[in-house]
């Protein structure tokens, strides 16, 4: 952030007597941010990456050298990687309407926008909207914040404002100013190529926190009476337990008896580990002792490790049961064809990715292969999705394989990199719909591999899960580049309390579903092929009561096992063929029955209306609902 200082004032020089000791008036100019809008413009800036976001200051201008901004917000805009524009001229005043509604009575003092990645600068397209600003307000700013070069502790922002071309051609400096800021940080070459001191000058800027500010950040992140629980290096502990050693040297009796009330006490936490390691040595040396015993180790053998509790370290990714019926339904839709879309969802940590939701994308797609068609739909459908309070962002993306297994082909693998290129924790889903069945789904997440992990020999990631152990790859998905161009993670289905009655509620029947009859042509159809299938069942029957005269007791019991037991489906056809005519019969018959109750109650049926009262009724509900036989003339 650099400021430049006027060597040379435009009118003459006063006299040096009158300048020697008289007192100069700081017009150094500069911003003070606050630490709300500070954090809100690195949080909008990073939820961008890697396109640019754009926002409004708001704040006041205290005098004619000194700007404070409260609070920002982001505005409608269109953005690339490189560039940012408004889009909605009216949004800002409506926002501004709506702030003054409640309370909030700041002006806009200029805007804000990001650059992911190249540090802080104005290209041309900024400097077109800087104009614009200026022509509202001619100390409007101009601020650039890199959410990606800013880390704790550092953060790499400026603020700009532009140089009039008139300053220009009289070789004036654009702002006169007694600091001398500028020169204790030197401007970027990169800033200078783009035009620093020569279209636009950088302007200082400071960061002043209130009571309730330093509050705020102070709780931000404060840790837990469970942060005390974690333990720390042994090295650590001795060179505490040294230190409080040294200070107790100087401390009288009641001084020590109240020195560790509400502190750790770093000798008794020393001691608990300690013989925690003791009892660990020891076990160790009593099983090398009985190896000795049974047989001398040989001194090839190697060292035997402690074995001590690791971090479960296993990636995985948690599928939410709409987002898999989505893509069963969306997969099966299109057989023979693959399709895709796009996962939506969150990076929890750096182990776990959950999918909530899923969405199908344009795509032009063939038997073997899928790929997208319309670059513009993605952002378009976040867009809509923000507007109906839905924030997930994309966790990467499915397609199906109809018939042939999970795997990634070459063009799957093309796409991955490009999703990879925008977050390099996305994940592909492969999902085949005929294969999965009631009860077991076919479908599979990778990530790729780098591959200069693979040129050093390494594994693509460190884990101490077994489960990869528990499900071995298939042949297909290892011939086509399986843990040789990607991996695969691990996938696991976690529902809630809404997503369990969801799916109990999904097929579940009513009672007026034993009401519906089906056409007497299609019942008829049913029962002349069970009776069909039962003939044939009752020959297989014969037969088999005539083989198991001649089987011992041990084949008799093993005889059905991997074949058709013809008495068991026999069975069932009975069952089954009695249980549709009943209730075929019997739903017929319900109309007769109603026709009878209407002539022995007096009434007579009155026509649909949509306007019924709580008291109307029609007495031929049944009648209208379930349709039997037609009456014998």
């Amino acid at each position: 952030m650099a400021i430049l200082i006027r060597t040379a004032p435009s009118a003459p020089l006063p006299p040096p007597s009158v300048a020697i000791g008289a007192p100069t008036v700081d017009t150094a100019e500069q911003v003070y941010i606050s630490s709300l809008a500070l954090l809100k413009m690195l949080k909008h800036g990073r939820a961008g990456v890697p396109m640019e976001v754009m926002g409004l200051m708001l704040g006041e201008f205290v005098d004619d050298y000194t700007i404070r901004v409260y609070d920002v917000f982001a505005m409608p805009q269109s953005g690339t990687g490189v560039s940012v524009e408004a889009v909605d001229p009216v949004f800002q005043a409506d926002m501004l309407y709506m702030l003054k509604q409640t309370g909030r009575p700041e002006m806009v003092v200029g805007w804000y926008h990001s650059h992911p990645g190249f540090g802080c600068w104005l290209s041309r397209v900024d400097i077109n909207t800087q104009q614009s600003f200026e022509a509202l307000s001619k100390r409007a700013i101009a601020v650039v914040i890199d959410p990606i070069q800013s880390v704790k502790g550092k953060v790499v922002i400026d603020a700009f404002r532009l140089i009039n071309p008139n300053t220009l051609i009289l070789r004036q400096e654009p702002r006169q100013v007694t600091s001398n800021l500028g020169h204790l940080r030197e401007p970027s070459i990169q800033a200078l190529c783009h035009g620093l001191n020569r279209l636009y000058y950088s302007i200082n800027i400071n960061y002043r926190k209130n009571e309730l500010e330093q509050k705020m950040l102070l709780n931000l992140n404060k840790k837990t009476w469970m942060d005390g629980l974690t333990l720390e290096n042994y090295s650590e502990h001795c060179k505490l337990n040294e230190n409080s050693l040294e200070d107790e040297e100087n401390l009288t009796k009641e001084e020590l008896a109240i020195k560790r009330m509400g502190n750790q006490d770093p000798k008794r936490h020393l001691e608990e580990n300690v013989e925690k390691l003791m009892l660990l040595l020891i076990q160790l040396i009593l099983e090398r002792t009985i190896l000795k015993n049974g047989g001398p180790l040989e001194e090839s053998d190697e060292e035997t490790v402690i074995d001590v509790p690791i971090a479960d370290t296993a990636e995985q990714v948690l599928i939410s049961s709409l987002a898999l019926m989505k893509m069963l339904k969306h997969g099966r839709a299109g057989v023979p064809m693959e399709v895709m879309g796009l996962m939506l969802g969150e990076f929890i940590d750096d182990y776990t990715v959950r999918v909530v939701d899923v969405f199908a994308i344009p795509q032009i797609g063939t038997g073997v292969s899928v790929e997208a068609v319309d670059s513009v739909f993605q952002a378009d459908m976040l867009q809509m999705l923000k507007q109906t309070g839905r924030p997930e962002m994309v966790v990467g993306w499915y397609h199906s394989h109809p018939g042939f297994g999970c795997w990634l082909s070459n063009i799957d693998i093309n796409t991955q990199q490009s999703f990879e290129a925008l977050s390099k924790r996305a994940i592909a889903v492969v999902i085949d719909p005929i294969q999965s069945v009631r009860g077991k789904v076919v479908i599979d997440a990778f990530r790729l591999i780098n591959p200069d992990i693979i040129l050093t020999k390494q594994e693509s990631r460190q884990v101490t899960s077994n489960l990869g152990h528990l499900r071995k790859a298939c042949k297909k998905a290892l011939v086509h580049g399986l843990n040789l161009h990607y991996y695969s993670i691990c996938i696991n289905y976690r529902k809630n309390e809404l997503e369990q009655k969801m799916l109990l509620n999904l097929h579940k029947k009513t009672w007026m579903d034993c009401l519906t009859l089906t056409k007497y042509s299609e019942q008829s159809k049913f029962n002349d092929d069970t009776v069909q299938e039962m003939l044939k069942l009752m020959k297989n029957y014969k037969k088999s009561l005539e083989d198991e005269e001649m089987l011992t007791p041990e084949q008799l019991a093993i005889r059905h096992i991997g074949s058709q037991d013809p008495k068991r489906h026999l069975e069932q056809k009975v069952d089954t063929l009695m249980s549709s005519n009943i209730v075929q019969c019997l739903g017929a018959m319900l109309d007769t029955v109603a026709e009878t109750l209407v002539r022995t109650c007096g009434l007579r049926e009155k026509p649909a209306h949509p306007k019924l009262g709580l008291n109307d009724t029609i007495p031929t509900t049944v009648s209208s609902t379930v349709r039997g036989p037609p009456e014998s003339p």
